[in-house]
């Protein structure tokens, strides 16, 4: 699979599937990629098909389990085990390219004021947080992180993220799992690995091929980004049945852009470490270029070019003022939506769960699940609640994800406090 497909891929729907004649197992191939190797919780003779729908892909993910307050969140620890997991069995299916796919197995949280410093420091004492990270002063960072002189003092110390805590490219990754789903389906002589770019808005009418989905498979799952919720009329279809008030949806869009720079000569940038403090600034597979994002948009017209870079400069110049030095040069930008969902007492969780369907056709009984909204914790969480999920669908119940997740049906209960769906710009 090319990097010219893993991008094309990114910007709208398709399915990926094991096939066996008119048979079919799911494997998803996308930014909520959460069952590829938990595959065999499936009966070969299920007539299942997984459905995603994106608006991005997001090059590069810093994978941690701290909240920005500095707390474990909710399964944080089981996130990054099953995460690792998956980042394992992707590296072993391509041994050539392992080294694009983990950029960094650390990264470096900064603190940028005395009370920063003092809240991270509680955080390495915390018996929950111990494990991932470890305090750092301001010459320990100096020398590991590779801090700028000039920005010494404005550096406090910080964390170093460790023990599970990564920097991944994510078409690397994805590349990755595709491969090992191969080796997967490669065991099994009845079965052989195919997937299949299916492109529902570009039909004449959208709504009715997502319905015409229900004669050809008997469970559907919705493994959705934002480009789901593109079109008002079909998320209404897929959505209203099972929320309390169908007016309200329990997510927002939020727009994210970010700055990619490229520097006269690749050498400087050879260490740069991954740097997080509110913002963050990430190394690439490319020695010369790095990432400084992203920006948190709610407004219909995203900010222009030069607010982004005027933003990003503003809250990173402090501690890496290098980025913004004599000779770099904004080599382009990126932008992406993501589905953010409402914060609960535990935090943002997914939407993951069995939809409630209410077909026209009364013989027609299909099952449709969704998992979205996982905010900025997609690669945390996409492991974790994606092997609950497929448990869930391989013994037609949502029973286990309720035994092991407690309020995992939060949004079916809730009553947002936003309603707010319209994709930022459209």
């Amino acid at each position: 699979m090319t990097t010219d497909n893993i991008t094309k891929i990114a910007e709208t729907s398709f399915v990926v599937a094991i096939c066996d004649g008119n048979r079919t197992l799911p494997l998803p191939f996308t930014r909520s990629l959460f069952i590829p190797l938990y595959t065999h919780l499936f009966s070969p003779y299920s007539n299942i098909i997984i459905l995603s729908v994106l608006f991005f892909l997001v090059a590069i993910r810093l994978v941690h389990p701290l909240s920005p307050r500095g707390k474990l969140v909710h399964w944080g620890r089981e996130g990054i085990k099953e995460t690792n997991y998956l980042v394992k069995q992707a590296c072993a299916a391509v041994p050539d390219d392992k080294d694009k796919i983990v950029l960094r197995d650390e990264i470096f949280r900064l603190a940028t004021s005395p009370n920063q410093a003092k809240q991270l420091q509680e955080t390495a004492k915390n018996k929950n947080c111990e494990e991932f990270c470890e305090w750092m002063d301001r010459s320990q960072l100096l020398k590991r992180a590779f801090i700028d002189c000039d920005a010494a003092e404005n550096v406090h110390g910080g964390l170093r993220l460790y023990n599970g805590c990564k920097v991944l490219h994510l078409p690397s990754y994805l590349k990755g799992l595709w491969a090992a789903c191969e080796v997967l389906s490669s065991r099994s002589t009845d079965l052989c690995l195919q997937w299949e770019y299916l492109d529902l808005f570009e039909q004449d009418d959208t709504l009715k091929a997502c319905k015409d989905l229900d004669h050809h498979y008997d469970t559907i799952i919705w493994a959705a980004g934002s480009g789901l919720f593109e079109s008002e009329i079909v998320s209404d279809w897929l959505l209203q049945p099972t929320l309390p008030d169908s007016s309200r949806l329990p997510f927002q869009l939020v727009r994210g852009q970010s700055v990619e720079i490229r520097f006269p000569e690749s050498s400087q940038m050879e260490q740069q470490q991954a740097l997080l403090s509110g913002k963050y600034i990430s190394p690439l597979p490319d020695p010369g270029v790095v990432l400084v994002g992203a920006t948190h948009e709610f407004a219909p017209e995203p900010l222009s070019h030069s607010e982004v870079k005027k933003e990003m400069r503003e809250k990173t110049q402090s501690f890496c003022p290098h980025v913004w030095g004599k000779g770099s040069i904004v080599e382009r930008y990126t932008e992406g939506i993501r589905v953010q969902s409402q914060r609960g007492s535990k935090g943002r969780l997914p939407i993951v769960g069995k939809l409630t369907r209410e077909d026209e056709d009364t013989n027609l009984v299909r099952e449709h699940w969704i998992f979205t909204g996982l905010s900025s914790r997609g690669l945390l969480y996409h492991g974790v609640y994606g092997k609950l999920l497929a448990q869930a669908i391989s013994e037609g119940s949502e029973k286990c994800i309720e035994t092991q997740c407690h309020d995992f049906d939060w949004w079916k209960r809730s009553k947002p406090e936003v309603n707010d769906h319209v994709v930022p710009g459209s």
